[in-house]
């Protein structure tokens, strides 16, 4: 079964991309609202609040950036059960990475050092989404928080939303800015979800997070902070300039408070 078009969603709220020339693009006035707005309101996990949530993001990166200085085996492990704890990865996977033996603790290092490598990010996004405990969704939270100036997260909500994002040009055409393969669990579920659980799904999905998302985001908050357009940062009561994962950030929120569960 085919995933649902929810496009009509975002273009009903005259949320869009437009194509301009030389291959430039602008954003809608609606959807440059929709993006402060939801980044200043952003608020993971729920019921904590905007301003609790953010610092706990806050901290989460000074953190990180602090076991990242002089990298150990065991500070490997630290960073993605701390990431996965954060992310809402189910027990049982937290549990896996919590007791990683000594040798699988070199290569959660190793990998992660190489996250850093534009070169190298394909094959280390595949390694780390197939180690135990971990898929796309969570290995692309690590790498948004090791890498917090590039990376961001996909998940469920925010592949809906850039999936249902459509450019438009001037002769009125529209296109999706992602084709991010979609699946369904099982006949009782209303929403499908990211496909990462089978090889030839990850290989898909990891290729339109590296070549389609992530390039996206990153337009997108160059013209946002090009155009002095803040955002309301509630952990620290500071404007704020964009990354990529702040723009993921306002989708993430957005999808889950409006769109389809």
């Amino acid at each position: 079964m085919s995933a649902p078009d929810f496009s009509n969603i975002l273009a009903d709220s005259n949320c869009y991309i437009k194509q301009l020339e030389n291959s430039r693009i602008g954003l809608s006035k609606a959807l440059v609202y929709l993006l402060v707005k939801a980044r200043s309101e952003y608020e993971w996990p729920y019921g904590t609040g905007p301003a609790a949530s953010q610092r706990i993001i806050f901290d989460h990166e000074k953190d990180i950036a602090h076991l990242l200085n002089g990298l150990t085996p065991a500070g490997a492990k630290k960073i993605i059960e701390m990431v996965s704890r954060w992310g809402g990865n189910n027990q049982r996977a937290i549990d896996i990475i919590a007791n990683a033996e000594s040798k699988v603790q070199i290569l959660m290092a190793n990998t992660i050092t190489d996250l850093a490598d534009r070169k190298l990010l394909e094959g280390t996004l595949d390694t780390l989404s197939s180690m135990p405990g971990l898929r796309l969704v969570m290995a692309s939270k690590v790498y948004r928080f090791c890498c917090p100036e590039k990376g961001a997260a996909v998940d469920r909500h925010s592949s809906y939303f850039f999936n249902s994002l459509l450019i438009r040009d001037k002769q009125k055409r529209v296109k999706q800015t992602t084709k991010f393969k979609r699946e369904w669990s099982n006949g009782k579920h209303t929403s499908s979800r990211l496909a990462i659980y089978q090889r030839q799904s990850q290989a898909i999905n990891i290729k339109m997070y590296l070549y389609s998302y992530l390039p996206l985001l990153e337009r997108i908050s160059k013209i946002l902070n090009e155009n002095g357009i803040s955002y309301h940062c509630k952990a620290t009561d500071m404007q704020r300039f964009w990354r990529p994962c702040d723009v993921e950030m306002a989708a993430y929120l957005w999808w889950a408070q409006n769109g389809p569960r």
